[in-house]
């Protein structure tokens, strides 16, 4: 086989991490820090990265070339701070900053005004952002729980993703019913 191709059988699942601290950096979009921080410093190749991200090949050699245009410079190695797991952007029907807000807010118990300071954007685009992900996640059914892209891209087995999948969407759920039960206890006094 190639050097240059992927094994197609399936492998071990490894769970890779990116450090929260590279998502300050404002030069390049969160999918091109992903991608360079996995390719340059995890050493991963296209189709690797491309299987952990539940993207085409092709959009991840242009991600990664777009990235190495507007950043030229390697990242450094940081093993410090909050580690965001990929895994949780194979959900292609959110995006990849509404999906790191929704794990700092769910995993982390961080308020929107320290993921903010984190990612380096203001208060109001984060409170934007986390909108978004309630609207969208409000609008789900049960049966749209777990996308058939992630049952059957991802290296992990369909079951254990289903199930970690909904965990995180039933504790995000909980956060909105606590956030519009907080709203209207504020509402009383008006």
């Amino acid at each position: 086989m190639d050097s240059g191709q992927c094994e197609s059988h399936a492998e071990f699942y490894i769970e890779e991490a990116i450090p929260l601290i590279l998502f300050k950096n404002r030069k390049i979009s969160s999918l091109e820090i992903i991608v360079k921080y996995l390719r340059e410093i995890k050493k991963k190749k296209y189709c690797e990265i491309a299987r952990l991200l539940n993207r085409d090949q092709r959009t991840i050699w242009a991600t990664y070339k777009n990235s190495k245009r507007k950043h030229p410079e390697d990242f450094s190695q940081i093993s410090e701070g909050i580690l965001i797991p990929s895994s949780i952007f194979k959900d292609r029907g959110i995006s990849v900053l509404e999906l790191i807000v929704n794990h700092l807010k769910c995993e982390h118990s961080l308020r929107l005004k320290d993921i903010a300071n984190m990612l380096n954007r203001s208060g109001s685009t984060i409170r934007t952002i986390h909108s978004r992900l309630k609207n969208k996640t409000l609008k789900s059914t049960k049966a749209d729980l777990v996308p058939k892209k992630l049952q059957s891209n991802s290296g992990m087995p369909s079951h254990s993703m289903a199930l970690a999948h909904q965990t995180s969407k039933a504790r995000f759920s909980e956060e909105v019913q606590k956030e519009e039960s907080e709203k209207q206890d504020f509402s009383y006094f008006r």
